[in-house]
């Protein structure tokens, strides 16, 4: 008494494919981003429309060290 496999529609499988590439590569932009790269995820936001490519061009902005709050 085995029940039968349902095939999932190749839209749904697409779908979800894409959903883990796109948090594949946000993270990569995420950790390229906290090496001191702001481009890979100003390439990221701007290719799903996020932000427009002149917002690409603003001066990058630096980041405080932490070491002065932590105790």
């Amino acid at each position: 008494m085995r029940a039968e496999r349902q095939s999932v529609p190749e839209e749904k499988v697409d779908r979800k494919r894409t959903a883990v590439n796109l948090l594949v590569r946000a993270a990569q932009a995420r950790d390229a981003h906290l090496a001191g790269d702001g481009r890979a995820l100003a390439s990221l936001l701007q290719e799903f429309k996020i932000i427009k490519a002149s917002q690409m061009q603003r001066p990058k902005m630096q980041c405080k060290p932490l070491d002065r709050y932590v105790e």
